[in-house]
């Protein structure tokens, strides 16, 4: 009876980190890759934020999908934390 329960919850957790991953990491890493096109496509700012914008919704249905589709959330988590200490520094390098 407590091995189902452990089991239920291991279940929870996985399903819960998933959620959490496909709003709010997937949401982050697209905030960061948005703002780096934005400042790097050959266009006029509004032009530029168009596109980049555009591409975004591609991008984030890209990551949530992902997240609920990998073996590993924690492999997940990973590869989004260091895609975001990649893009964080240079973004705000653009800025400048």
């Amino acid at each position: 009876m407590l091995s189902a329960f452990r089991a239920i919850d291991e279940v929870v957790i996985d399903k819960s980190l998933r959620l959490l991953a496909a709003s709010i990491g997937a949401y982050a890493i697209t905030y960061l890759t948005t703002g780096i096109a934005t400042l790097l496509l050959p266009l006029s700012r509004a032009e530029a934020a168009i596109v980049a914008t555009n591409c975004s919704f591609l991008l984030l249905t890209v990551l949530a999908f992902w997240s609920f589709s990998c073996a590993s959330i924690v492999r997940w988590w990973i590869a989004m934390a260091l895609l975001a200490a990649l893009e964080w520094p240079l973004l705000e390098w653009l800025r400048v």
